[in-house]
C-alpha cells in the first residue's frame, strides 16, 4: 500500500519505461535517420546502438540522425496532450521519449562543439574552420539544452499531492537510470572500438539525459489544471515489463553488436 496516500509508482516499471524511451530515440537516430539515409544515398549501412557506418557519407545522411531527434521531441511537445488521455504508462513513456529526444538533440550539439567530432562536426567542417564552428556549436547546444529544460518543465504533468516534487523526482530519476543501464548494456556488445563501447553510451544516456533529473528544480509559472488531469500511478504491469524486456534485449542483442 502507498504510504501517506502517495501514488504507488513502481521503480522497476519506471526504469523499464526509461529503457524503452532510450531505445526509441536511439533507433530513431541510428536506424531510421542514419540507416535509411545511407540506403537512400546508395550505401549499405552497419547500424549499431550508438553509431552507424556507411560507405557513402552525405551531409543529408549524417544530419538525418540528430534532426529526427529534434523533430520527434518538438513534435511531441506540440501535440502531446497536457493530460493523460490513455493509460498512465503510455502517457509517461511518450513524455519520456519527448524529454530524452530534446535533451539528446541539444546535448549532442554541445558535445560535438566541445569534443570536435560527431555528426554536427561532419556537417559543419566543410563550411567553417574548427575555431568558428566548434564554439558556435557549443554555445548553441548549451542554449538549446537550457530552453529544452524550460519547455519540459512547463510540460511536466500535474501530480496530485506532490507539492514538494518528491513524486516527480521518482518519475524522472528511475527512467534516467534505466536509460543509462540499457545504453551501457548495449554498448558492451559493440565491436567497433572502446570509445563507442563505453564513452558514447554513457554520453548519450547518463550525460545527455541528466537534465531530466533537474526538471523538478526548474521554477516556471504554470497554469492551474483540474485535478482530474493528474497522472495516475505508474504501477507494476507485467505486460509493460515483458514488452520492455523484449525491446531492450533486441536492442542490445541486435544493434549492440551491429546489423546490416
Amino acid at each position: 500500500m502507498p504510504r501517506g496516500g502517495a501514488p504507488a509508482d513502481d521503480p522497476i516499471t519506471l526504469a523499464a519505461l526509461g529503457g524503452l524511451a532510450y531505445v526509441a530515440i536511439m533507433v530513431t537516430h541510428e536506424a531510421v535517420g542514419h540507416g535509411i539515409g545511407c540506403v537512400i544515398a546508395g550505401g549499405h549501412p552497419i547500424v549499431t546502438s550508438v553509431a552507424t557506418q556507411c560507405q557513402v557519407e552525405s551531409i543529408a545522411m549524417v544530419a538525418a540522425g540528430p534532426l529526427l531527434n529534434w523533430i520527434t521531441g518538438i513534435g511531441l511537445a506540440l501535440h502531446l496532450p497536457g493530460h493523460p488521455r490513455s493509460s498512465p504508462h503510455l502517457a509517461w513513456l511518450l513524455w519520456l521519449v519527448m524529454a530524452f529526444s530534446l535533451l539528446l538533440a541539444a546535448g549532442y550539439l554541445l558535445f560535438c562543439g566541445v569534443a570536435g567530432f560527431g555528426d554536427w562536426a561532419t556537417v559543419a567542417s566543410p563550411w567553417a574552420p574548427p575555431g568558428v564552428w566548434r564554439p558556435a556549436a557549443a554555445i548553441a547546444g548549451g542554449v538549446a539544452y537550457y530552453l529544452a529544460l524550460l519547455a519540459l518543465a512547463r510540460r511536466r504533468p500535474l501530480l496530485a499531492g506532490d507539492g514538494n516534487g518528491d513524486r516527480l523526482r521518482g518519475l524522472l530519476v528511475w527512467p534516467y537510470l534505466g536509460a543509462g543501464i540499457v545504453a551501457c548494456l548495449a554498448g558492451l556488445f559493440n565491436p567497433i572500438d572502446l570509445t563507442r563501447r563505453l564513452l558514447l553510451p554513457i554520453a548519450s544516456s547518463f550525460g545527455a539525459c541528466f537534465g531530466a533529473t533537474r526538471i523538478p528544480d526548474v521554477d516556471v509559472s504554470r497554469s492551474t489544471r483540474a485535478s482530474g488531469d493528474a497522472l495516475a500511478p505508474i504501477d507494476r504491469r507485467p505486460g509493460w515489463l515483458i514488452a520492455a524486456a523484449i525491446a531492450i534485449l533486441a536492442f542490445a542483442g541486435i544493434l549492440g553488436p551491429g546489423t546490416r
